[in-house]
């Protein structure tokens, strides 16, 4: 169930880069059996990036960014 969008739907995540091109999607999963960090953190970006590459998150993450450091 989303609050959102106050109906069921399916969550899925995009990470685009700085040119909007699609690098990786996520698997989706049902609004209410996920968060937005939790999916981050599953999505193992941390296996896909370099020391200097840079990241922006929406306020959605701040939970999680330290995890995801630790990951690194």
């Amino acid at each position: 169930w989303s609050y959102k969008l106050k109906t069921s739907g399916l969550r899925t995540q995009v990470v685009i880069d700085i040119n909007e091109m699609v690098i990786i999607v996520s698997k989706s999963e049902l609004c209410g059996e996920s968060n937005d960090g939790s999916m981050f953190l599953n999505m193992k970006l941390y296996n896909k990036i370099y020391k200097h590459d840079c990241i922006a998150f929406d306020g959605g993450y701040t939970l999680f960014i330290n995890q995801f450091i630790e990951l690194c």
